[in-house]
């Protein structure tokens, strides 16, 4: 259910999974399946990358997800549960992105600034 006026936000995460942190990856996967349900997110669709053609891999997996608001997506990653999992997900991932989808057009993503461990926000 979202708020009257409240606009669906979509982002997209660019994921490489480190294949020797499977538990941290278990556990981040745990924590972080609980906090997008309670904020009624939903994972639109889940994409494996292979070989670029022209340039670089962005990451191994992409995915996208729908936020009912802003609201509920910084609820998300502005919580305690989810600052408290963050050295899991530093184990758990060789690269995590999530970038903002621009509603009116094909123009740059807003990067939403995820906070990192012992590490100032990239941009």
């Amino acid at each position: 259910c979202r708020p009257a006026g409240a606009e669906m936000i979509q982002v997209i995460a660019s994921l490489t999974i480190n294949p020797d942190e499977s538990d941290a990856l278990a556990r981040y996967h745990e924590a972080t399946t609980p906090l997008i349900e309670k904020a009624g997110a939903r994972i639109v669709q889940q994409l494996e990358l292979e070989d670029p053609v022209v340039g670089e891999m962005p990451g191994k997996i992409l995915m996208m997800i729908e936020y009912p608001s802003q609201e509920a997506l910084e609820g998300v990653f502005n919580s305690a549960e989810y600052k408290s999992i963050i050295p899991y997900r530093e184990k758990a991932f060789l690269e995590y992105n999530i970038c903002i989808v621009k509603k009116d057009g094909p123009q740059t993503p807003k990067r939403l600034n995820v906070p990192r461990q012992n590490q100032w926000p990239r941009f």
